[in-house]
């Protein structure tokens, strides 16, 4: 059982309590925002919990063991800290969070209830509300590599070692329009159709400079490219802005084979036998069924 510090204990015990809620986020990028729900700033360890941010604390479940516990915080979008732009970026994908309940009297006062990590952000308008995972949820993650016939690397990692550097697997192009923040077009490039599909676009200058976006589909049309992007931009893309477009991979063997030559380190395993050779029994009239290789 948590043991309360003495004083905060000796508060508790009053009956009449001067108690609020603080958040502390720490983004990928390494930024922290703070923020508090009471109606003033309450500031400890160097750091300032702003009020009035419109940040509330929902209900919240914790129990004994290992099971995951999760809560949600919810608030309003606003300019100066919590902004749409940054959520659509990814910044606060799994981010870091730090639950503390402070007296606001004195908050010397104070004990964390809670370290855990963003999960799901729905949008509403303006305001917000986010899953919070506790560090139980990490039990509930694969770790590992998984027996399955598609590679498991990323294009292009180290795992991979595909260099998408070529000329053949990415461009510098220049936009030629932008709609819907998610339609992108360019003019011609050395893409077969469908090439980048599952690819990426990466922003290199303008505003947006550094978004990087998975691509969901590619086409070739009139002599002109155009890509469907999974997740809009935060804002349209002005013409002649420059991006990266890299090609994808559906990470299949004869993909690897055929379009890469990367074979030797593919990173699935594409001789595994399906329910088809689990389930076939001999048969006298069957040459494959001899006890051989089905794959020499």
């Amino acid at each position: 059982m948590r043991e309360l510090p003495a004083a905060l204990a000796a508060h508790l015990a009053n009956g009449a309590t001067t108690l609020c809620t603080c958040w502390r986020i720490i983004r990928r990028d390494g930024e922290e925002l703070c923020f508090t729900d009471h109606d003033r700033d309450i500031a400890f360890d160097m750091l300032t919990f702003s009020a009035a941010t419109g940040v509330e604390g929902a209900s919240s479940e914790a129990s004994l063991g290992l099971a995951a516990s999760g809560s949600e915080i919810a608030g309003a979008l606003m300019a100066e800290s919590l902004t749409e732009a940054d959520l659509l970026e990814g910044l606060y994908d799994g981010a870091r969070i730090e639950i503390w309940r402070v007296n606001w009297a004195d908050p010397v006062q104070r004990i964390l209830l809670d370290a855990a990590s963003f999960g799901e952000v729905r949008r509403t308008g303006d305001s917000f509300a986010v899953e919070l995972r506790s560090i139980s949820a990490l039990f509930d993650q694969e770790a590992g590599r998984i027996y399955q016939h598609a590679c498991q690397a990323e294009l292009g990692d180290a795992r991979c070692g595909v260099d998408m550097n070529d000329a053949s697997h990415s461009q510098t192009v220049a936009i030629s329009s932008c709609a819907d923040k998610t339609i992108v077009t360019f003019g011609a490039a050395p893409f077969a159709d469908g090439a980048l599909n599952g690819g990426r676009l990466e922003v290199l200058d303008g505003v947006h400079a550094g978004s990087v976006r998975a691509i969901e589909s590619h086409r070739n049309e009139d002599g002109a490219n155009w890509l469907r992007l999974w997740r809009p931009l935060a804002g349209d893309l002005p013409t002649g802005t420059q991006v990266r477009v890299s090609v994808g991979c559906d990470k299949s063997f004869s993909t690897c084979r055929d379009v890469f030559t990367n074979t030797a380190r593919f990173r699935g395993f594409p001789h595994m036998p399906g329910n088809d050779a689990l389930l076939a029994h001999a048969s006298g009239s069957s040459a494959a069924m001899n006890g051989g290789s089905l794959f020499r």
